[in-house]
């Protein structure tokens, strides 16, 4: 496979997180107090399941807009490893393990209603986002054709 598509191939992966980060701030910061209390003390999983299962539509759509993003960022990290560039690796890698704390932290909140979970899911987000866009900035069309000369 030609690297420009490859890099295509990334770019969407990152554009595509990056939207599903948005979505999910913007979902989440609409949710305050709204965890269904049988949430609370059953663990990070099972509290994720019960916020599936009993959560509010807005809450239930952030928690599956958050998992649809650690997939997105998973295929992210795949397309630069193969990519075979230590810079999106390292980027990509970053940025999955934020997506990966973000996730986490959430479900944390839904178990706990701790503030640390909230704000630890807010900077995850916000180290993600910014990531992503960085990769954006200095990955563009016309730097992967630079590369296969």
């Amino acid at each position: 496979m030609k690297l420009t598509k490859r890099i295509t191939g990334l770019r969407t992966n990152a554009f595509a997180a990056l939207v599903g980060l948005l979505i999910a701030f913007v979902l989440g910061t609409t949710l305050y107090g709204q965890v269904p209390k049988d949430a609370q003390g059953r663990g990070l999983f099972g509290a994720f399941g019960e916020v599936i299962i009993s959560g509010p539509v807005l809450l239930i759509l952030h928690a599956i807009v958050g998992t649809l993003i650690i997939v997105s960022a998973a295929t992210a990290v795949i397309r630069a490893i193969l990519i075979r560039n230590p810079g999106f690796v390292a980027l990509m890698s970053v940025a999955f393990l934020a997506v990966l704390l973000a996730w986490f932290a959430g479900s944390a909140f839904a178990n706990t209603l701790a503030p640390s979970a909230a704000r630890a899911m807010e900077w995850s987000t916000a180290v993600a986002v910014l990531l992503y866009a960085i990769f954006l900035f200095v990955c563009t069309p016309q730097s992967a054709k630079a590369g296969e000369q």
